[in-house]
C-alpha cells in the first residue's frame, strides 16, 4: 500500500489488488474498498502514487467511455485525448475498445478491450465517499 498526498482531497491510499481482473470486476472491487480504480492524469502523477510498481507490465486505469463516445472519464477525473500519457497512435476509438490500460515500462496508457484480465490499483479515499456516487461514466 502507497500513502500519498492528493492536493485536491487530502491523503489516500493507494492499494495494489494482486490479482488479474476484467474492468467491471476490477471497478467493483474498488468501489467496495470505497475507492475508484487509479486514474493518472500525467506520468509524474504515476511517478508520485506507484513509486515502485509490482512486477506486472499491464494494469487497469478508471478511465473507460460510452460506445457511442470519444470522451474517457474514469469516476472522478476526465482524460484528455491527446494527453502524453497516450501511447503513439492511441486511442484509437475502434469500437469495443471502451477501456484504459496502463504499460508500466512506458509509464503510458492504451484503450483495450473491456473484457481483458489485467491487475490494478485502487485509490482510496480516505473520508467523503459521495464523489463516488456521482460518477461521470457508469456501466
Amino acid at each position: 500500500m502507497y500513502l500519498y498526498l492528493d492536493t485536491s482531497r487530502g491523503f489516500k491510499d493507494i492499494q495494489f489488488m494482486d490479482k488479474k481482473e476484467n474492468f467491471s470486476t476490477a471497478l467493483k472491487s474498488c468501489h467496495d474498498i470505497k475507492g475508484f480504480l487509479l486514474e493518472p492524469l500525467t506520468r509524474e502523477d504515476l511517478k508520485i502514487q506507484i513509486p515502485e510498481f509490482p512486477e506486472y507490465d499491464r494494469y487497469w486505469t478508471g478511465y473507460r467511455r460510452k460506445p457511442s463516445g470519444t470522451v474517457y472519464a474514469g469516476d472522478i477525473r476526465k482524460l484528455n485525448t491527446i494527453s502524453t500519457l497516450w501511447l503513439p497512435g492511441e486511442p484509437n476509438f475502434f469500437p469495443e475498445e471502451l477501456c484504459v490500460a496502463l504499460f508500466k515500462e512506458q509509464l503510458q496508457i492504451f484503450d483495450v478491450i473491456c473484457s481483458r484480465l489485467y491487475y490494478y490499483f485502487c485509490e482510496v479515499i480516505n473520508g467523503d465517499v459521495s464523489i463516488l456516487q456521482n460518477s461521470i461514466v457508469s456501466y
